[in-house]
Order: C-alpha cells, then sequence, then structure tokens
C-alpha cells in the first residue's frame, strides 16, 4: 500500500519508518524542517517544524511549530497545538486545543462537544509527572466518555501547573498561574492547593498513597476504554484509506 496518499504536500520533511503513513491533503513541515518517524499522519493534518516520532495525528489535526511528539501521543480530529509543545503518552480527544510552551507526559484529556466548544490548555501549563523518588504518575483530565463529543469541556488556564496524578472532573477551571495538586470535581473552579509547609522531606514516607492509586486505576482503565473504542468502533468503520489511523 502507498503510504503517503496523493495531494499531500511535503515541504521540509525527513520521512522514515515501515509504518508512516501520511494521508490526502496532509501539510507536513510549513515552519521549518519537519522529522516523521513512524508516526501515522491523516488527511488534512497540518504539521509545522519539529519531530514526530510513533505518533498519531488524525484528521485535521494542526501542530504550529517547534514540537516534540513522542511516543504514544494521540491528537485526534481537529486537536491543535501551539508552538514549542513536547507531548508524551498524551491523548488530547477530538477538538482540544493547547496553545504554546506546554509540556505533557502521561495525560488522557477529553472533553467539549465541537471545533467551538473545546477543552483547552492555555500556554505554558505543564504536567508535572515525576515526584522527588522518580516515581511516575498520569493524570486523567475528563474521561474515556468524552470521545462521545458530550461532555462539559476542561480549561487549564496559562502558566499553570497539574502535579500527578489527579482526575480533572469534567467542566474544571484550573485559574492561570495556579498549581493543582488535587482532584478537580465537575464543574469546579481550582485556584491551586499550595502545600504552605516547609522542613524536612524523607524519602522513605510515603504519603497520600490511596488517592494515587485509585487515580492511577482510574486513568488506566480509561485507557483500556479508549484502546477498545479505537478496536471495536472507530477501526471497523473506517474508511480503508485511513485503517492505518487506526492500527
Amino acid at each position: 500500500m502507498n503510504r503517503i496518499s496523493s495531494g499531500a504536500v511535503l515541504m521540509n520533511t525527513t520521512i522514515t519508518g515501515a509504518t508512516t503513513f501520511i494521508g490526502a491533503r496532509a501539510q507536513i513541515g510549513i515552519s521549518g524542517l519537519a522529522r516523521i518517524n513512524e508516526a501515522q499522519i491523516g488527511p488534512s493534518v497540518v504539521l509545522g517544524a519539529g519531530s514526530y516520532e510513533h505518533c498519531v495525528l488524525l484528521h485535521g489535526a494542526k501542530v504550529r511549530g517547534f514540537a516534540e511528539l513522542r511516543q504514544g501521543t494521540v491528537l485526534e480530529e481537529e486537536a491543535e497545538a501551539g508552538h514549542n509543545v513536547g507531548l508524551k503518552n498524551t491523548v488530547f480527544t477530538a477538538a482540544v486545543v493547547a496553545g504554546s510552551s506546554i509540556n505533557f507526559c502521561d495525560v488522557l484529556l477529553t472533553g467539549g462537544s465541537f471545533r467551538n466548544d473545546h477543552s483547552e490548555v492555555g500556554s505554558g501549563s505543564v504536567h508535572f509527572n515525576f515526584d522527588p523518588r522518580g516515581d511516575k504518575f498520569g493524570s486523567l483530565m475528563g474521561d474515556a466518555t468524552g470521545c462521545l463529543l458530550k461532555a462539559r469541556r476542561i480549561f487549564l488556564g496559562g502558566n499553570s501547573g497539574v502535579v500527578a496524578p489527579v482526575h480533572l472532573n469534567f467542566g474544571a477551571v484550573v485559574a492561570a498561574g495556579s498549581v493543582v495538586r488535587k482532584d478537580v470535581a465537575e464543574n469546579q473552579l481550582s485556584s491551586g492547593n499550595a502545600p504552605g509547609q516547609s522542613g524536612d522531606y524523607d524519602l522513605d514516607r510515603y504519603f497520600d498513597l490511596s488517592r494515587k492509586f485509585y487515580n492511577t486505576a482510574k486513568l488506566v482503565g480509561n485507557l483500556h476504554a479508549l484502546r477498545a473504542w479505537y478496536q471495536k468502533v472507530r477501526l471497523p468503520h473506517s474508511e480503508l484509506a485511513d485503517k492505518p489511523l487506526y492500527l
């Protein structure tokens, strides 16, 4: 099968990888050199300068430039990211919009109902997924039901931080410049949970483990649900030319 579809526009681009797929009308390298390796890029996707490796971008997704999209990253239909964005093991469902200078790793973000009613991440936002012991956690923003495009959107203000693992429920709003360390309930505003404490820190003492384990289990369960959605619904009902995007 032809892995580069007719009508794709390749500007400043290097392409490697046996599984790389580029859909019709995609525009690659619009703002500088784009490196594509083992990535599946759908129709009408627009990519600026950057590195796109072991990631999937569905119809109409857009990344403006100087990005690094790494393994496990999925941008669904019309999802968009600005400049200087780093994503790994991160899923933005349809129409999610992220600004510039964002670093997200181990995040599932859903919410919204269409292109003008979408979850949004403000510029300068960071997901902190490591703790001082080197333990790594992920965060759930919305849940897998957001794929159905019937949920309230989630908003993270600019220069905000999320300390994993947390669950931001649908309709949650995180104030710009704040750092969130606890779950945010549905339709609630959070201005952050500053610890307000200082003193000795013991790496051998663990705190709040039940919440961390529970949120991690919820994230894993939602990722399994998302995989089933693609395997049982999206892949069987996709057009033949688009099936490489869902494998």
